[in-house]
């Protein structure tokens, strides 16, 4: 495969411990990963109408952190006000209509617009009624309209019924809520994907066992059911057709207009997968485990895998980025237990700076110390004698940090 010069995805992944989350750029025809940025948690990201440019939702809602694919830098973090004092200023999710006129979020109780291209001006609160939480959000393509799910983050005593409303920017503009699921005391988030003509919304509660909906957005009713319990995440083919993950079965495609299963594509069972489909019809598939791999259009092998240092949290496509290519990460190792992780302070004595998840993969490693050491207390590593042989590793992607040769598991 050659390198495409047409775009790239785009996958934010989380961090953990020492390792900084981030935003990486793999190029769909070597299915590597051609460079990775540090950036604050996102929840979110999406890609403007020209595709230059990224717009990437903080974790916690507070700005909009928007870059350009080329050099992938920042250019605006703008923060999400409220014109009401006694409302949250933070966002859930976020959703850029297709001509990029509006973005709208969804932020609690309510929601808010701004301007697509300048998300820092014209922004405003749009009251919703019925409902206590709103969490997810699509915009319309031309903008004038968006659509919002409903939400519960904790167990409740009553009953809640998931949901989903559409909303105009003018006060007012407001359909009546339709139930998408069957009420539940169990946290829950209706997630939400728009059909590139805006026809038809696909609205589900994922890995429930209430089924994947599609609802006609002229008249706000819901017009298929797929069989069995919904999947963990939807994405859409230039085609139409639906691709979905099922925790289970792993990767099924559906009808758009029935949504009954109409074939599958590789991708193990995962309950926290993301997917993408770059223009051309390649597919991302990043798993939990941060394992990337590429469906090429026509083929039934995936490329790679790649690995992410993080958990996926959002991917898309757009322009590709113009840094040069890195050098391929080799991970040779992951944690078998919670490790801990060290820095180097004086002559071979290593003081523990943080711990780390069992499941994060490790890159290629420089065993960089050896000897016997004793640990003491206060979290010291200090060379001894009469202890243990010990071997730490260099990880130089982590800031050169130490790791515990004991606390990796070797991979072929």
């Amino acid at each position: 495969m050659t390198e495409s010069d047409a775009y790239h995805f785009y996958i934010a992944y989380r961090g953990s411990g020492p390792v900084y989350p981030g935003i990486a750029a793999l190029d769909p025809a070597t299915g590597r990963v051609r460079t990775t940025v540090a950036s604050d948690p996102l929840r979110g990201l999406t890609a403007g109408p020209d595709r230059t440019r990224l717009y990437g939702l903080s974790e916690g809602g507070a700005f909009i952190d928007v870059r350009e694919t080329q050099e992938m830098l920042t250019l605006v973090n703008s923060n999400i006000t409220s014109d009401d004092e006694n409302m949250p200023g933070t966002a859930t999710a976020m959703s850029l209509s297709r001509d990029g006129s509006r973005l709208y979020y969804s932020k609690g109780f309510n929601a808010g617009c701004a301007d697509g291209a300048d998300p820092e001006s014209g922004q405003r609160d749009l009251a919703v009624k019925g409902h206590p939480v709103w969490g997810t959000v699509a915009a319309a393509p031309d903008g004038k309209r968006c659509y919002l799910g409903s939400e519960s983050m904790a167990e409740n005593n009553k009953a809640q019924t998931p949901c989903i409303v559409a909303l105009g920017p003018a006060k007012g503009e407001q359909s009546t809520l339709l139930a998408v699921a069957s009420p539940t005391k169990n946290r829950y988030r209706v997630d939400l994907l728009l059909s590139d003509d805006g026809a038809t919304l696909y609205a589900w509660n994922a890995n429930s066992d209430d089924p994947l909906v599609a609802v006609d957005t002229t008249t706000m009713t819901i017009t298929a059911r797929s069989a069995g319990r919904a999947p963990s995440t939807v994405a859409l083919h230039p085609d139409g057709r639906l691709y979905t993950v099922d925790r289970e079965r792993g990767g099924v495609i559906l009808a758009p207009s029935t949504l009954t299963d109409s074939g599958t594509f590789p991708c193990a069972p995962d309950s926290a997968p993301v997917l993408a489909f770059g223009p051309d019809g390649a597919l991302l598939v990043a798993q939990a485990d941060g394992t990337c791999t590429v469906l090429a259009p026509g083929a039934s092998q995936v490329s790679g895998p790649a690995r992410l240092t993080g958990s996926p949290v959002a991917a898309v496509a757009a322009a590709p980025t113009e840094r040069p290519q890195r050098d391929e990460p080799k991970y040779m190792a992951r944690f078998k237990q919670d490790g801990k992780t060290c820095r180097e302070i004086q002559d071979g004595v290593l003081k523990q700076v943080g711990t780390i998840a069992k499941d994060t993969g490790v890159p290629q490693s420089d065993k960089t110390i050896e000897g016997g050491y004793r640990l003491i207390d206060d979290g010291v590593w200090r060379p001894w004698s009469l202890s243990s042989y010990k071997y730490f590793y260099r990880i130089p992607d982590w800031e050169n940090l130490l790791v515990d040769g004991d606390d990796l598991t070797w991979e072929s």
